[in-house]
């Protein structure tokens, strides 16, 4: 199962919304390619939304530590926040602790949507761009 890190914490409740709407968007795609995947974003932003539960890393570090601890391969998302990102950096520097391999999606805008470039081609050729060679699940 792949790990999707993608940028979230924001002041701005409507940039959190964007980013959570890109999330599901590149887990959606790398699914439609036949890939096992887990966002925590997509995942836990409607239930931090519903009921009120904090939005920091601080606040979800340990859910999210056991979710890399059970994936093969994190990807993070290189969307407009990731270089900033306490959450992208902490589970960057949790994956390279556990061995886990490091890969990195490009964004590109086309329009007014974000788009995946080549995710299905770059997953299932394995031709991600990684600190690690990809480990067999």
């Amino acid at each position: 199962m792949i790990y999707l890190a993608t940028p979230y914490s924001h002041p701005d409740a409507a940039v959190r919304k964007q980013r959570f709407e890109l999330a599901c968007r590149v887990a959606g795609e790398m699914m439609s390619a036949g890939e096992y995947v887990y966002s925590p974003i997509a995942h836990s932003h409607s239930i931090s939304e519903m009921c009120d539960l904090p939005t920091s890393w601080d606040y979800w570090r340990g859910f999210d530590e056991l979710m890399i601890r059970n994936c093969s391969l994190v990807m993070v998302v290189k969307a407009e926040g990731w270089q900033e990102s306490e959450g992208i950096a902490a589970e960057m520097i949790i994956a390279a602790e556990l061995g886990k391999p490091i890969g990195f999606i490009e964004m590109v805008e086309v329009g007014k949507w974000l788009e995946v470039t080549q995710t299905s081609r770059m997953l299932t050729g394995m031709n991600i761009q990684s600190t690690h060679e990809r480990k067999p699940s």
